[in-house]
């Protein structure tokens, strides 16, 4: 499976009782390999000090 989204690009994280952080915006900053056919990237929340490593299938396209 291919990435989806690119470096740069701000998506929203899905949030779910499972994940512990809240949902908002993220910014794309590295794509990484897929796991079990599900490509991962390194996110930035503005909010947050921390990078997180999210899978494409937590992530939706922010709306415009």
């Amino acid at each position: 499976m291919d990435h989806n989204y690119k470096v740069g690009q701000t998506v929203k994280l899905v949030v779910d009782r499972l994940r512990h952080t809240q949902g908002g915006n993220f910014k794309i900053i590295g794509l990484l390999p897929a796991v079990a056919g599900d490509p991962q990237y390194l996110v930035k929340s503005d909010l947050e000090n921390c990078r997180r490593v999210v899978v494409q299938s937590a992530l939706a396209k922010q709306k415009q």
